[in-house]
């Protein structure tokens, strides 16, 4: 094994210093190509029970702690080569992919972000789309264990905010009012002004800290051209897309709508600019205030999400320290009708409970923040029991 493994990192290296850029990496590709073969084919042939496959001294116990560690060595150098120096060029079979991927797609927040994407959140001015992500950020800075209502899986607890639109002394202010909930947060939460080039600032960035969310707002200040050019933002959108996916980070664009879009239903073609702008995003949220008290989030794209949750819509109460709170979630169109069936297999209330229960609350707990969210139409202590005991059953709940 131990030969195998100089023999990939010997082949993933050009000898011929005449070759062309391109031939060279063609040798790069095939020597990665040959390596994965051979990985694959020691896998299957591997039996700790014939000494001549893998001669190593020592016991049979000793033998296949040291074969499997090689394997593992193998696998990861592979892994590293096909995410960092040669994705461009790879075609790499179902089976490898398979081998490298989680269950389901990572989400920072569920289900709105994925972990790694580009995402965006839209709304007319002051409807408070700033406020809502800003809070976002001081709630992954602050370690948080959910926001909104919906869970975080949190990696790094930091993130870095771009601002066009407020200087030092307005988000200073903003601040104060908006970290009296999260004191952990004043360090971790990074803030970049008089920024000229984004892109070069994020890497900038990056090469000392990581950050689980980086934030544009708003996005067509430091964009610059035309926001109906469709060609124009889709290379610029790619630009943060590739750069998300390099820093394995997620990074949310904010945007404005239409002008008089408040009078239509929430929906993807209210933003301001090209089609471009929405088909690039894994994830688009609405922000509106739909009362003086109240705003509105709605999921108007989600690539990640299931269907079944793009209905809802969260309802948020605003508090005087410019934070939002859940006050509940309410199902617009074809859902209604889901209502009616048994309310222990609604996958609405299902995928609630789920999300309640991996944040560590208590079954009565439950039963009281879905009353809270659903009112009259939330399931009864004994439904709630039910969904419960089906998803742990299920070993559907991660604790």
């Amino acid at each position: 094994m131990a030969q195998n493994q100089t023999h990939l990192d010997s082949q993933s290296k050009p000898q011929h210093s005449n070759l062309t850029d391109q031939e060279q990496l063609d040798m790069k590709y095939e020597a990665i190509q040959k390596s994965i073969k051979q990985h694959d084919e020691i896998v299957d042939e591997w039996n700790p029970n014939e000494q001549e496959v893998f001669p190593v001294q020592g016991s049979v116990d000793n033998q296949i702690d040291t074969e499997v560690n090689d394997v593992n060595t193998v696998k990861g150098q592979l892994t590293s080569i096909v995410k960092n120096d040669y994705k461009e060029n790879l075609c790499l079979s179902a089976e490898y992919l398979t081998s490298i991927a989680e269950d389901t797609i990572p989400h920072i927040w569920e289900p709105f972000f994925p972990k790694v994407g580009l995402v965006g959140i839209c709304g007319a001015s002051e409807s408070g789309k700033s406020r809502i992500i800003r809070q976002l950020c001081l709630a992954i800075c602050n370690n948080e264990s959910d926001f909104l209502g919906s869970k975080l899986n949190l990696l790094h607890n930091s993130t870095l905010y771009i601002s066009s639109e407020d200087n030092e002394i307005s988000s200073g202010v903003n601040l104060k009012s908006q970290t009296f909930n999260y004191p952990k947060s004043l360090k971790k939460a990074k803030f970049g002004f008089n920024v000229t080039n984004p892109l070069e600032f994020i890497k900038r960035e990056f090469r000392t800290s990581k950050f689980d969310l980086v934030v544009i707002d708003v996005w067509s200040d430091f964009f610059g051209d035309n926001p109906n050019n469709f060609a124009k933002v889709r290379e610029n959108l790619n630009q943060y897309s590739q750069l998300a996916s390099e820093f394995e980070t997620c990074i949310c664009i904010i945007h404005h709508n239409t002008k008089h879009s408040e009078g239509k239903d929430p929906s993807k073609t209210n933003l301001n600019g090209s089609q471009a702008i929405e088909a690039k995003l894994r994830t688009l949220l609405e922000v509106r205030t739909s009362s003086e008290s109240e705003t509105m989030l709605s999921i108007v794209k989600g690539n990640y999400i299931p269907m079944d949750l793009k209905k809802n819509r969260l309802i948020l109460n605003s508090t005087d320290k410019l934070n939002y709170n859940l006050k509940e979630i309410k199902v617009t169109g074809y859902q209604k009708a889901e209502n009616k069936i048994n309310k222990s297999e609604n996958p609405l209330y299902i995928d609630r409970v789920k999300i309640l229960l991996e944040s560590g609350n208590t079954q009565d707990r439950i039963v009281e923040i879905l009353k809270k969210e659903f009112g009259n139409d939330a399931p009864k202590k004994g439904t709630v029991n039910q969904m419960v005991q089906r998803l742990r059953n299920n070993q559907s709940v991660k604790m």
